[in-house]
């Protein structure tokens, strides 16, 4: 009756834990954070919106976006010509990239990710080993809402941000983003020589 007793508190113990394990299974859903890696002694960190936002909820959708596509496989043609044009002697160039889906917290997630990556070639002392391996910042973002929470996060580093699609005039605020730059005019830009166009020509 003892043996009996004992199998039965074991069942009794391991059915639900079994259940709780299949229904948390079944139900996790899990998101890809990185969509490209290259090594190199240089590493940039990069955020593109390839997934689009989800629906009335967080996190990513399934709709993915064509164009963020085709700007992730710019950017790292660009690091594949760099390295092979040699465009420096003796150092390489890498990139990470990351989905952001075009969520301001999505995309803070990813730089923490990119930061955490950083940390895999610290030593004990903090000091990035080995010495020539360097993680000097992050391309972000084509929404400039999304830009802005990175480059203040990141400002804590503190870290550069730069944008490759961003024109919000705020972020032209060196005091409150003094390590941002973007490859594209601010909105402020585009607008007065839109209008100087048009005077010079009609």
């Amino acid at each position: 009756m003892q043996v009996v007793r004992l199998k039965m508190t074991w069942w009794t113990f391991c059915v639900p834990v079994l259940l709780f394990w299949v229904t948390f299974v079944t139900c996790q859903q899990c998101q890809r954070q990185q969509f490209g890696s290259i090594d190199g002694d240089i590493i940039l960190g990069a955020t593109f919106n390839i997934h689009a936002q989800a629906a009335g909820a967080e996190g990513c959708s399934e709709k993915v976006n064509a164009d963020a596509v085709q700007r992730l496989e710019a950017a790292h043609f660009a690091v594949q010509k760099l390295n092979e044009d040699k465009f420096l002697p003796g150092v390489t160039f890498g990139i990470r990239s990351y989905d952001d889906c075009g969520r301001p917290d999505v995309a803070v997630h990813r730089a923490v990710d990119f930061l955490a990556e950083r940390e895999k070639y610290a030593d004990d002392s903090g000091s990035i080993c080995p010495a020539n391996v360097m993680f000097p910042g992050m391309l972000s973002a084509l929404y400039s809402g999304v830009t802005a929470r990175v480059a203040q996060f990141l400002n804590y580093i503190p870290m550069p941000t730069v944008s490759y699609a961003s024109h919000s005039l705020e972020l032209s605020d060196t005091n409150k983003f003094p390590y941002f730059q973007r490859l594209v005019p601010s909105a402020t830009s585009a607008v007065k020589v839109g209008v100087t166009f048009y005077k010079s020509n009609f």
